[in-house]
């Protein structure tokens, strides 16, 4: 079975345009920006329950593993 070609690495027309937006930003609007995403994040970790956390945390533990013997 044929599997799709990755766009990881390639030059594409979304990837163009968000370096675009990236280098008309200003230092201000570049970090504002950031610090919304970053209050975002907060938020919805905050919201998040005990037993969602640990099973998030698992998780990326497992993935982090079977990368990591995938290499």
């Amino acid at each position: 079975m044929n599997y799709p070609k990755s766009n990881l690495g390639r030059y594409t027309r979304k990837a163009k345009s968000v370096r675009r937006v990236i280098a008309h930003q200003t230092e201000e609007e570049r970090a504002s920006g950031n610090e919304q995403s970053r209050q975002r994040m907060a938020q919805i970790r905050a919201e998040e329950a005990a037993e969602q956390h640990a099973a998030r945390l698992e998780d990326a533990r497992l993935r982090g593993r079977q990368s990591r013997s995938a290499t």
